[in-house]
């Protein structure tokens, strides 16, 4: 058996910290949605915690979630007399809400268990038939009878009948409580800091150690034939294995078709890979072993040599090995030989997204090993003066390895009067990969973009000074919300440039003491309007949320000519600086809607009394919420009531009566990521609502506004008052 350091124990400890963080909250909800308390919620959660932290680094990463999912979902079915919750009154601020949950407790489980993971949790039919371990289409009957289950019963307490995507939107609606669900247990209880071995031991690459080898190989393969000969019956009688067996296939594609059938020849694998890998990058093979991608893959490899047994329930789980396999290539290499073909523009981005991921973290892994190895030669910088790097003559050691770091998709450059190299992602072969994926589902677009045109801008501010020309603001402010609009809000490069474009924005809009944008006489400073105004026009204010942002600024001080009111403070402290995040491929939620429990309470008293004077109080934005509320649950009284006494406004009576309800709760206002205004003029106020799904769809509709009686109503647009374009 091969040694594990106390390091990768630890690292494995802190990755298992991380991991768990992530699904804690969502493994939390499910059990919830499942009619789990508190106190049983917290026994499931370290049942199934405790039983996937040896084996999750195994599974691959799309695997590990459903994984979890099922261990939890067992846990239930076989551990757990589990009871109705006792924390609605806690979770539900709309009595529509709690009834909704009710109604959804009292489905059959498994009925119950397929909505909520659909529903709430996005599983696929095939995700959900693993965790609640059915034949898929008996999953995909388990939906569609939950469903209509629900919406009989939902039909019996309301007496009016509810298509399925009524439905659909009613349980979307749940959401907002369900996230406010407390955790039972917290990560610490579910992880335990691993023990530091005696004794540090070398590790031996696997596929140099002959015997180990062999002798894992002939154990793991004999263990694979017997599970391949066992009879389905409960037999007790062991087959007897023959030299042939021994080498049954394990269908592991490799390439062009083939397929590994042995351990024996995995092992030849790897090292036929390894060896490309070396002359493919430049690197020794100990210089392999320190780039993190290729030290996981093969240390995956390892773990499932020296397992004792195959894989949970007896199923050989080819993948893990695949896996690693499909990783023991250069960086670019990997993207080129991802495979991936859809027409759905949702998938395709989640896809792309996922690779780039990948993509980004062996690339930046092996960067690291390359700065390493340039420092050996950086003493040779010392006559490179003035110089080009490319007409530099190197060492031919330093020369081949320059070439090898360029052909592997990056840029170098020596940093001014330091005489050191710098690496970035880049550079002609990068271009050249990457124009080949282009909507190919595979390098996301936005980074391509990133990395080819904006990354050599970056920093845009650094210890709160420009480092741009004012002149470059408009452009490179607009250019990276357009990038950052194709962006996963989660990734680094995203985190990056999204820092930068916040700071860049703050830089301009923001007054410190550190950067004033005020004159000593108090008025707004020249090149800081002329910048100001560059950025607010009509089609930009359209397009831009970074526009709208600014133009917040521009419109406050334009009431005060232009001169430093005395609430400036009070004003830009209000002001969030991050207006793009909410369009952000799956960004998070604006909290813009639904309404939060302040304003839900004060609908929920207007709807009743119907008096103006209780939205005296309500920004132009409040009153926009309060509108799409009312759109949102097809209240047509009240929502006729938030217009204001214009002549194109129709009397109630014909509003009602011609007004179709399903069409106004149809309306999906799940995505509203920004309401702001653009204009006024005459008393009316241009508000534009916008809604998103990040890059891959928005509309945006512009409502006009006007003060009636101390309170901002709703101007009345005939035949076009929703939100749809």
């Amino acid at each position: 058996m091969l040694d594990s350091t106390y390091s990768d124990d630890q690292n494995d400890h802190t990755l298992f910290v991380k991991w768990a963080e992530k699904f804690l909250p969502e493994i939390n909800q499910f059990l919830f949605q499942m009619g789990l308390n508190s106190t049983h919620r917290n026994i499931v959660i370290k049942r199934a915690f405790k039983e996937i932290r040896n084996t999750y680094l195994d599974e691959p990463p799309g695997r590990r979630r459903v994984l979890l999912y099922k261990k939890a979902a067992v846990t239930i079915q076989q551990n757990i007399e589990h009871q109705e919750h006792n924390e609605s009154d806690e979770i539900f601020v709309h009595l529509e809400d709690r009834e909704l949950h009710e109604l959804l407790q009292k489905l059959p489980e498994g009925h119950r268990a397929a909505v909520v993971l659909t529903a709430f949790h996005k599983m696929s039919l095939n995700e959900i038939s693993i965790i609640l371990q059915m034949p898929e289409a008996e999953t995909e009957g388990a939906v569609k009878e939950g469903k209509k289950k629900l919406i009989h019963k939902l039909e019996e307490m309301d007496g009016e009948r509810i298509s399925e995507e009524n439905l659909d939107k009613l349980l979307g609606f749940l959401l907002y409580s369900y996230n406010k669900i407390p955790l039972s247990v917290d990560v610490s209880e579910l992880v335990e800091e691993p023990a530091a071995h005696s004794e540090e031991v070398n590790h031996v690459p696997f596929y140099r150690s002959k015997w180990a080898l062999s002798l894992s190989g002939l154990l793991i393969a004999g263990l694979i034939v017997l599970f391949l000969a066992q009879p389905s019956s409960d037999s007790s009688v062991e087959p007897e294995m023959s030299s042939a067996e021994n080498n049954r296939e394990i269908v592991l594609s490799v390439k062009d078709g083939e397929t590994i059938d042995s351990l024996e020849e995995l092992g030849a694998e790897v090292e036929d890979r390894m060896q490309k890998l070396e002359a493919d990058l430049g690197l020794s093979e100990g210089e392999l072993y320190q780039v993190e991608y290729i030290q996981k893959a093969i240390n995956q490899i390892q773990a499932f040599l020296q397992r004792n047994q195959l894989a949970e329930e007896g199923e050989l789980n080819p993948f893990e090995i695949q896996d690693a396999l499909n990783r023991l290539v250069t960086p670019l290499t990997y993207v080129q030989q991802e495979e991936f073909s859809s027409r759905d523009e949702y998938a395709l981005a989640i896809h792309s997204d996922m690779i780039t991921k990948q993509y980004l973290e062996m690339a930046e892994s092996l960067m690291e090993q390359y700065d390493t190895a340039l420092e050996e030669y950086e003493s040779e910088l010392e006559g490179l003066g003035d110089q080009p790097i490319e007409d530099f003559s190197f060492s031919p050691e330093a020369a081949a390895l320059l070439d090898k770091i360029a052909q592997n998709g990056y840029e170098t450059v020596v940093t001014p009067d330091q005489n050191q190299f710098e690496l970035s992602i880049g550079g002609e072969k990068f271009s050249e990969v990457a124009e080949l994926q282009i909507g190919s589902g595979k390098i996301n677009n936005a980074y391509i973009e990133y990395i080819r045109i904006m990354r050599e801008k970056l920093p845009f501010v650094e210890a709160e000074q420009l480092q741009l020309s004012m002149e470059q603001v408009p452009d490179v402010l607009l250019e990276a919300e357009r990038l950052l609009k194709g962006m996963m809000y989660t990734e680094p490069l995203a985190e990056e440039l999204l820092s930068q474009h916040e700071l860049l924005l703050e830089f301009l809009v923001k007054d410190s003491a550190s950067n004033s944008i005020f004159t000593e006489e108090g008025m707004l400073m020249p090149d800081v309007k002329a910048v100001w105004e560059t950025l607010i026009g009509e089609e930009k204010l359209r397009t831009y949320a970074s526009s709208r942002y600014v133009h917040q600024f521009y419109a406050e001080l334009e009431e005060n000519d232009f001169r430093k009111p005395q609430e400036w403070q009070s004003f830009q402290s209000e002001q969030g600086t991050s207006p793009v995040l909410g369009y952000m491929v799956n960004g998070p939620d604006s909290g813009l809607f639904p309404l939060n429990d302040e304003l839900n309470q004060l609908y929920n008293q207007y709807q009743a009394e119907k008096e103006s004077t209780l939205l005296s109080g309500l920004t132009e934005k409040e009153t926009m919420q309060m509108y799409l509320n009312a759109i949102s649950i097809g209240d047509l009284e009240t929502l006729y009531s938030l217009f204001a006494e214009t002549e194109d406004r129709p009397d109630r009576e014909a509003f009602l009566r011609e007004t179709n309800r399903e069409n106004l709760y149809n309306q999906d206002l799940t995505g509203v990521a920004e309401i702001t205004e653009i204009g006024s003029s005459e008393g009316i106020k241009q508000m534009i609502i916008v809604l998103s799904d990040g890059a891959l769809s928005s509309s945006q509709k512009v409502i006009p506004l006007k003060e009636e009686n101390g309170s901002w109503k709703i101007v009345y647009q005939q035949g076009d008052f929703l939100i749809t374009s």
